[in-house]
């Protein structure tokens, strides 16, 4: 099969005729009534700005006009906090599956810094996530086909994805989809990107402003973002895209855009724990002064072929939840999930060091060993969490809108050997995505694209060429689709650009929101501090400290002052587990 000519299926002609255009008229006048409220599941010490909420009616259907089934979502706001208020900007954090009720509550007092206080903030929930028409499956993986055979599959080379795809890949893909479809098959077709799209310019028009999108989006959020500005691109005003995910590889249900830059980004780990020192790096010195990236790339490639021909099973207390049908897994893959979700965060580098220390010099014993009582983790909150999606919402969203199906392994063979060849790093994370293979639901609308544009006001886009999951090329390809669009580089590392805080990056977006002012073309952002220096800005006295360091480098004011706190917050809240 030709992966890269698949014919969609079109859209009913009746039901897209019967869609809304976005050319509606405005009502001046808002039609939300927000109250102050309280949320379930968030430490209230954490929200730092005063909240309001509203539970706003949308259809459920937007295809079927003779549906009157609606479907609430779930909105919160913070006010602005300086004159003259500039409108409303719209939040989403990605996934799919993150909520934006719980992270701007969260994390609104920083956005709001960086927005000069100018704008209403609101976050709202799209479909599938939070309090929205939560996606869960009620998946139990000791039931999973492989679980029966966990032998079998702890003994599987996984940096193979073919043998770790024909070894159980397939069987498990075929159980999330079954069992999604029968937890959530009546609603399940609602999902889609297109229809919270069309679900924002709902929110739009209800509040009363001038019927311009204002939206802030990171990771997921860019690709919802750019459906919106190629179905809406009238209804533009300020759109900042950061990280960004390439819409044609997302829609086609591919993923082979995704990881292209996920060694670059471990290349770059290494670089800078070689700069950082072995104060702040535990593998700084792993080889005396003859310390490089390429030897500690050598002696990873070591340990990973250590553990293909050895393979160990690692407890359920070390598998994080990016591929993880069975009670346990192999020791690599696990390793492999392990270093791809840490070089998301700057802020977790030295912890990454130190874990890395042991794979590097094959202490695999040290690894194993269960936790002790005092470090075992905290048992679960007595209060239900605020986002009863996780963590099945990523399915929810990203299965709906993929239009790659297979009816047997065969078909879906050729996709397995394009992922392997993207990063030696795919079996860290490329197995989430086969379970849409085989989704069993099909979105009412789904906007396939083209992901292009000329939108009333250019779009921003942000990039690091050091992200893990959405690579710079990406950014690149989306900035050329949208005419006028500017795309800065972020200088730092990780995925999205708070993570490796540049108080040139922040200011660029503050300038872009409040002063209609785009970076030029080919604008550098560098980031202020190192990435393992993040880790050691959280307190006050260092934070001070790292106030004189960058007095060289631009840090000017209070303004300067204020913008690096907030930003130094954020990668706390990184640290905390909270981001």
């Amino acid at each position: 099969m030709n992966l890269r000519h698949i014919t969609l299926p079109a859209l009913i002609a009746s039901a897209v005729g019967a869609l809304p255009s976005g050319h509606q008229s405005q009502s001046r006048v808002s039609t939300l009534h927000w109250a102050p409220c309280k949320l379930e599941g968030i430490n209230p010490d954490l929200i730092k700005l005063p909240i309001s909420c509203v539970t706003f009616p949308v259809p459920l259907d937007y295809t079927n006009p003779n549906d009157s089934e609606e479907l609430p979502l779930q909105l919160l706001k913070i006010d602005a906090t300086k004159e003259p208020v500039l409108g409303s900007v719209l939040f989403n954090p990605g996934g799919p599956g993150g909520s934006g009720v719980e992270d701007v509550a969260i994390k609104g007092h920083i956005y709001n810094e960086v927005l000069g206080g100018q704008y209403n903030l609101i976050g709202f929930d799209p479909r599938g996530t939070g309090r929205t028409l939560p996606f869960s499956c009620g998946l139990n993986w000791t039931e999973a086909p492989s679980a029966a055979n966990l032998r079998r599959r702890n003994g599987v080379a996984h940096q193979d994805l073919i043998t770790m795809f024909n070894g159980g890949g397939w069987d498990d893909s075929t159980y999330v989809a079954e069992k999604c479809y029968e937890a959530q098959k009546s609603k399940g077709s609602f999902l889609s990107t297109a229809f919270v799209a069309r679900d924002m310019v709902r929110i739009v028009d209800s509040l009363g402003e001038d019927g311009k999108l204002k939206f802030w989006g990171a990771s997921y959020g860019t690709l919802l973002g750019q459906t919106f500005a190629a179905m809406f691109p009238e209804r533009v005003d300020r759109m900042l895209l950061d990280s960004v995910v390439d819409g044609k590889d997302y829609m086609e249900g591919f993923w082979l855009r995704a990881l292209e830059d996920t060694e670059k980004s471990l290349n770059g780990f290494f670089s800078s724990c070689i700069s950082a020192g072995p104060d702040l790096c535990a593998l700084a010195n792993l080889n005396g002064p003859d310390t490089t990236p390429e030897w500690l790339l050598s002696a990873l490639n070591s340990a990973i072929e250590y553990l293909l021909a050895n393979p160990l099973t690692a407890p359920p207390s070390l598998v994080p939840f990016v591929w993880n049908p069975t009670p346990a897994t192999n020791l690599l893959t696990t390793i492999k999930a392990f270093i791809f979700t840490q070089l998301y965060h700057a802020s977790r580098y030295p912890d990454m060091s130190a874990v890395l220390y042991l794979v590097l010099t094959q202490n695999f014993t040290a690894i194993l060993q269960p936790l002790p009582p005092d470090s075992q983790p905290s048992p679960m909150p007595s209060t239900l969490p605020w986002n009863l999606a996780a963590p099945d919402h990523f399915w929810g969203t990203a299965c709906t809108d993929a239009s790659f199906r297979a009816s047997n392994p065969n078909e879906m063979d050729p996709l397995v050997r394009e992922q392997t060849e993207v990063s030696g790093m795919a079996d860290g994370f490329i197995g989430k995505t086969w379970p849409c293979a085989q989704w069993k639901m099909t979105a009412a609308e789904r906007y396939t694209g083209p992901f292009k544009a000329k939108t009333n006001f250019p779009i921003l886009f942000i990039n690091g060429k050091y992200d893990p999951c959405t690579p710079f090329r990406s950014a690149q390809s989306a900035s050329e689709g949208y005419e006028g669009s500017v795309l800065l580089t972020h200088g730092g590392h990780g995925h999205k650009f708070f993570r490796h805080p540049s108080i040139c990056t922040a200011k660029a977006v503050r300038s872009y929101f409040v002063d209609g002012k785009l970076p030029k073309k080919g604008a550098f952002c560098k980031a202020d501090v190192g990435a393992f220096e993040v880790l050691g800005t959280g307190g006050e006295g260092a934070r001070s400290q790292l106030e004189e360091k960058l007095k060289d480098n631009g840090l000017q004011d209070e303004n300067d002052s204020r913008l690096l706190t907030r930003m130094l917050e954020y990668t706390a809240l990184d640290i905390s587990g909270e981001n």
